[in-house]
Formats: structure tokens, sequence, C-alpha cells
């Protein structure tokens, strides 16, 4: 599912996505495979950046990704 939602946000010729839409297409996709909406503090989002830089996205940013996945639908 991930996979096709992937090619559908990113285009058939570039599946480049920018940091926010990752991360909102990674929720987006959990939330539709678990049938749930969550709220910022139900989850753990973290990105690994460039040079495996690990970050673990606060509360206040899940809930701004958040806030966008559900302005989007």
């Amino acid at each position: 599912m991930l996979e096709k939602e992937v090619k559908k946000e990113s285009g058939a010729s570039s599946l480049t996505l920018g940091a926010d839409q990752t991360v909102r297409l990674a929720i987006s996709t959990f939330q539709t495979l678990l049938a749930s909406d969550f709220r910022a503090d139900e989850i753990e989002v973290a990105i690994v950046a460039d040079q495996a830089k690990f970050r673990l996205l606060s509360s206040s940013e899940v809930d701004a990704h958040l806030v966008a996945i559900s302005e989007a639908d």
C-alpha cells in the first residue's frame, strides 16, 4: 500500500518526496492500515536524515503533521 501511495504522491516519473510529505504519507498510510486516527501523544515519529542522523519528532511537530493530514482530507 505504501509503495502505491508513494507513486501516486510523487508521480510516475519521479520518486522524490520532501521530508514533510514523507512523514505525512507514512502517518496517513499507518492510519489507513489500522483504521484509526492518531493523536500526537499516541505515536512516535522519527526521521533518519543525511549522514544517518536520527531525530525523534516532538509531540508538537507530530501534531502539526496530523493537522496537515486532516486538512488535506
